[in-house]
Formats: C-alpha cells, sequence, structure tokens
C-alpha cells in the first residue's frame, strides 16, 4: 500500500528497518538509563537483549519489520551488509561487556559468546513473534543463557 511512495522495494525496505533502527535505539537507552549508574553487566545485558524479544504490541510490529528485513536481506546483497555492520557493533558491545565482566576472558572467547547470546536474543525474539512462546519464558531463557555465560569465565 505503501511502496509507490518510494522508487524501489529496496528504498522502501530500508527506510522501513532505519526507522525501526531508531525506535529500538531509543528504547534501548531508555531502560539502559534506568539502570541507574552502575547496574551489574547481567542488568545490561538482559536489557539490552532482551529488547529484541517483542513486548507489546508496538515492538511486536517493530519485530515484524525487523524480521521482513533479514527476509529481506537473505537475497539482497546490501541490505546484508546493512545488517551485518549494525551485527557486528552490537557483537563487539556485548563482548566488551562480558569481558569487562571480571576475570580474564579471552577476547576471541568473548566475541564467541556475544555472537551466541545475540543470536539465542533473536532466536526467541522470533519464537515471540512466530510460535508463541511466551515473552516471559523467553526472558527467563534469555536471563539464564546470560548467566551460563558470565560465569562460565
Amino acid at each position: 500500500m505503501v511502496q509507490h511512495y518510494f522508487a524501489s522495494k529496496a528504498e522502501m525496505m530500508h527506510f522501513a528497518m532505519r526507522t525501526v533502527s531508531a525506535r529500538y535505539e531509543e528504547r534501548v537507552t531508555a531502560r539502559l538509563a534506568a539502570l541507574g549508574e552502575h547496574p551489574s553487566p547481567q542488568r545490561v545485558l538482559e536489557t539490552l537483549l532482551g529488547m529484541l524479544i517483542p513486548e507489546g504490541d508496538s515492538e511486536g510490529a517493530d519485530g515484524q519489520v525487523g524480521l521482513a528485513f533479514q527476509a529481506y536481506a537473505a537475497s539482497h546483497a546490501e541490505a546484508a551488509l546493512s545488517l551485518e555492520e549494525g551485527n557486528e557493533a552490537l557483537r563487539g558491545h556485548i563482548a566488551g561487556i562480558i569481558r569487562a565482566a571480571g576475570n580474564e576472558v579471552d577476547p576471541g572467547a568473548a566475541h564467541a559468546a556475544g555472537t551466541g547470546l545475540l543470536a539465542a536474543a533473536e532466536g526467541l525474539g522470533v519464537h515471540v513473534l512466530s510460535s508463541g512462546l511466551p515473552e516471559r519464558e523467553a526472558r527467563e531463557s534469555l536471563a539464564h543463557l546470560i548467566s551460563l555465560v558470565l560465569t562460565e569465565r
């Protein structure tokens, strides 16, 4: 219905993803700020990654746009590159939180753990959106995985 406002489907998809990404960043910023000055790594990761599990209709709609963009990116290299840049920055940030949590953690291991946590959070979000996984159960699973990563150092 809105595609006629854009010169191409690619332009429409990129606009939709930029819009959803901006809303996601606003929510993340607000929720991380609400944690206070010195939140635990567990709380930071639960908040940051938990944002990939939709809560309510608005976040669910944004999640559906994100899923559509991921499907589009699977067959469009330019869209895939855009996703990869954002994902790599997020994986690096998560790895930094894991490393800062204490003990000497190999950077490669922290990056691998960050990649796994990001994939798990996205997968849980997909299951909430597509197969009726209760949001509470998804969040509990994510918290458990984060706890395992932080204690397996």
